[in-house]
């Protein structure tokens, strides 16, 4: 029987993120010449905790922030997507909470 991973594992088992790479070539014909910023676990949950109480953040929006962050011409916002749900699954309980009540204060 094998034994599945939990959240925090899965969290954690991303040594060499954050990085920063040339697009590839695939996708140079989108989005030009420059590099991509593929951020870590770690980052879109600090990014996602930043959010002001009251306010509302998107996955693109965290990607263009991490894309800031590192100097980068575009995100990837399918990580970064990713790695958004990882975090709520792996604190859903008082993540979720939190996150309820700062979605309170936007009505």
């Amino acid at each position: 029987m094998s034994t599945r991973k939990g959240w925090r594992d899965r969290l954690a088992g991303y040594p060499n993120l954050p990085n920063v790479k040339a697009i590839l070539p695939a996708m140079r014909a989108q989005h030009g010449k420059g590099t991509i910023a593929t951020p870590s676990p770690a980052e879109v949950e600090e990014a996602m905790r930043d959010v002001p109480e009251g306010r509302l953040a998107t996955v693109f929006g965290i990607g263009e922030e991490m894309a800031e962050r590192h100097h980068a011409t575009i995100r990837c916002t399918a990580t970064t997507a990713i790695f958004a749900r990882m975090v709520v699954q792996r604190g859903k309980r008082y993540f979720v909470e939190d996150f309820a009540r700062k979605l309170v204060g936007t009505r």
